[in-house]
């Protein structure tokens, strides 16, 4: 499995794209999310009823771009290696995946420098109430689903690549009418060197289902006549340099361009524009160091009553080092921004504490004063050779909500991706990581986890997340806090759908995700999922709705590249407006060419 080239500035994913809360990587701003290949979809027009067709255009566009990539991307299969499992100081080779190097042979085995995996699924579903509506009015159903697929890993030496792509058709056996349901999987994020050590390309596509409104039922696998959900399709594109001068100066200079489109016309699409730059000294053979920071981001939603703002931050810091552990960083930070629709500007302190005492453990504490009061990043992270265990908590500005950042090939992948981004910083290892664990434990990566609805507006969001993972020689535990709190920073007061049925001006929700696997045999799986979540409004509004989901599922393997599983699931939603209880089974068969 291909090693992490940190020294090409591998794409870093990070929760809330295109967000301004602060980040562990850039203290001042969220970086993109790296991705593939430039989308080429940003200039056509499609409507409503084509976005089937815009989302597969979308895929399709990207996976042939990859593929004509190793013509301008200098592959060289000899000098080129692809993400290893195990990062750099990782105790361990994560869900027991078997080692890229023949440790009996004197070399080790070179690596394709393109590896293209098609694949295909095939699901029987039975439901006892397909249209998610109160017991009285319950519906059975048996849907067909059909999903053919394709993953693409490219690791050439100016071009680091990563494609997931899946079209799931549902065929329904009684309503006819609710057939010709295509919906969407993306997953696609990599970086281009175009100058060597200066130039680089940032890249990312994703398509995935998403809640309209944070008080309504979850998409949740996608087969049920869910009117809360809608297919939203993501993608960014990030030019930027970065280099050294005199003998301890450092730069880089970035511009993002992201964008989101829905197919439900109650819901907002999102353009935005970031404009990014620091420069500052290294403190690697000194104890005093300096560090500046510029951002400017523009934000646009289509198909709301909310005005385009814009933020200019502006940050100057002094940096010593204690120890080659501890790090304190003391500055000044300016903001001017519009989000009251109105401009305003604050000068105050920007505090950053950095600690790491060990190579397993790591913390950072930030404050900074803006306009909206102060925001501020407090995280922990500590890893043993067989767990991860990891909490934040934060307040700062968001365009989107996080999930719009996951990477989309399903609720429990998704989770995991994010356990392991402290372990693996580089998206490429972390992929196959995460899938390594997948396929280790039997666990279904489409297992459900509940998430956050879209929004139409700039908000202040307070957040606090607590996620843990243990990995034993026959089980794997997953378990998943988190906690927001969203304000609207305008006056206007919607929140993710246009209908006037949902207007508030905070939106509270609380959620928890606990997954576990135990290894029957070799070759098969017992696996339990439990997902919660918890919404309200805290105005005169008052809306509020609960959601949980159960699931056991047995998977085996058929072969080297075939699959079966067998699940049970039941999935209960309760609110003032409707309620429901739905249970289900499914029978599903996927092979891997």
């Amino acid at each position: 499995m291909p090693k992490n080239h940190s020294d090409r500035s591998p794409p870093v994913r990070q929760n809330g794209s295109n967000s301004h809360q602060i980040s562990s990587k850039n203290p001042l701003c969220r970086h993109p999310v790296c991705s593939t290949v430039i989308p080429l979809y940003r200039d056509i027009e499609i409507s409503n009823e084509s976005s089937t067709f815009r989302g597969t255009f979308t895929a399709l566009t990207i996976a042939g771009l990859l593929l004509a990539a190793p013509a301008f991307a200098q592959d060289d299969m000899s000098s080129t290696a692809s993400p290893d499992s195990t990062q750099p100081g990782s105790d361990t080779n994560v869900g027991g995946g078997n080692s890229t190097t023949d440790t009996g042979s004197t070399a080790a085995v070179p690596k394709r420098a393109w590896t293209i995996t098609p694949n295909v699924t095939l699901e029987e579903i039975y439901s006892d109430n397909i249209n998610l509506t109160p017991s009285n009015l319950a519906v059975s159903e048996l849907v067909t689903e059909i999903a053919p697929g394709i993953t693409i890993e490219g690791a050439t030496k100016r071009l680091k690549a990563h494609l997931d792509y899946q079209a799931k058709e549902f065929i329904y056996g009684n309503q006819g009418n609710q057939n010709n349901n295509l919906q969407n999987s993306l997953n696609a994020f990599g970086t281009l060197e175009l100058v060597e050590n200066w130039l680089f390309v940032d890249a990312n596509g994703s398509i995935g289902q998403q809640s309209l409104s944070a008080f309504g039922a979850t998409p949740g696998a996608g087969y049920a006549n869910n009117q809360n959900s809608t297919e939203t399709r993501n993608w960014g594109v990030s030019p930027y340099i970065k280099g050294r001068f005199w003998d301890e100066g450092n730069y880089e200079f970035r511009y993002q361009k992201t964008r989101q489109t829905t197919s439900s016309s109650e819901a907002s699409g999102y353009s935005g524009d970031q404009l990014s730059g620091k420069v500052g000294s290294s403190i690697s053979n000194s104890k005093l160091g300096w560090l500046a920071n510029y951002n400017r981001s523009n934000n646009s939603y289509s198909n709301s009553t909310t005005s385009d703002s814009q933020e200019t931050v502006f940050s100057a810091l002094v940096v010593y080092r204690f120890d080659p552990q501890f790090n304190l960083s003391l500055g000044v930070v300016n903001d001017k921004n519009d989000y009251a629709g109105r401009s305003v500007t604050s000068t105050g302190p920007d505090i950053i504490l950095d600690w790491k005492p060990s190579p397993r453990t790591a913390m950072l504490a930030q404050w900074q004063k803006r306009t909206y009061g102060y925001i501020y990043n407090y995280s922990l992270s500590h890893r043993t050779p067989l767990s991860e265990l990891s909490y934040t908590l934060n307040r700062g500005i968001t365009t989107q909500p996080n999930s719009l950042t996951y990477v989309g090939l399903g609720g429990l992948y998704d989770l995991l991706y994010q356990q392991l981004a402290s372990s693996y910083p580089d998206p490429n290892a972390r992929a196959t990581a995460t899938q390594n664990i997948l396929n280790a434990y039997g666990l279904p990566a489409n297992a459900i986890v509940l998430g956050e609805a879209l929004q139409n507006q700039v908000t202040l969001q307070r957040q606090q997340t607590l996620s843990y993972i243990k990995r034993g020689a026959r089980d794997v535990l997953t378990v998943s806090y988190s906690q927001t709190d969203n304000n609207s920073l305008t006056s206007t007061t919607l929140l993710g759908m246009t209908s006037s049925s949902f207007l508030t001006s905070r939106i509270k929700q609380d959620g928890i995700n606990v997954n576990l696997s135990h290894k029957l045999s070799g070759k098969s799986n017992l696996s339990a999922t439990c997902s919660y979540l918890r919404s309200q409004s805290d105005d005169l509004s008052n809306f509020k709705s609960t959601q949980s989901m159960y699931g056991l599922s047995y998977a085996t393997t058929l072969g080297q590249k075939s699959a079966f599983s067998a699940s049970l699931n039941r999935n209960r939603f309760s609110a003032s407006t409707s309620s429901y209880t739905e249970n289900s089974i499914t029978l599903l068969l996927s092979h891997r060419f």
